[in-house]
């Protein structure tokens, strides 16, 4: 299983970073897909949104699994543990 090293950042403030290599992919859990597998590197999230994904248990060292997304393609579920 491949496990991707992420740096989680909401889709709106993603930056802009065309042709540019990292070692982390920085990129939104809305960028996953089914069966994906990713660990939590560190959050880019500000204020509020920081907060709840912390809550939520998205903390460094976190395995995120994309379980499915609704056939409508606006939810998703995530096994965060």
């Amino acid at each position: 299983m491949m496990i991707n090293r992420t740096v989680l950042t909401p889709e709106w403030q993603l930056p802009d970073r065309e042709g540019e290599m990292s070692m982390e992919v920085i990129t939104s859990l809305a960028n996953f897909r089914p069966g994906s597998v990713a660990e939590v590197v560190s959050l880019q999230a500000r204020d509020l949104a920081r907060r709840r994904l912390l809550e939520l248990g998205l903390v460094s060292g976190t395995r995120v699994v994309v379980v499915r997304h609704s056939p409508s393609g606006d939810s998703t579920a995530y096994f965060i543990r």
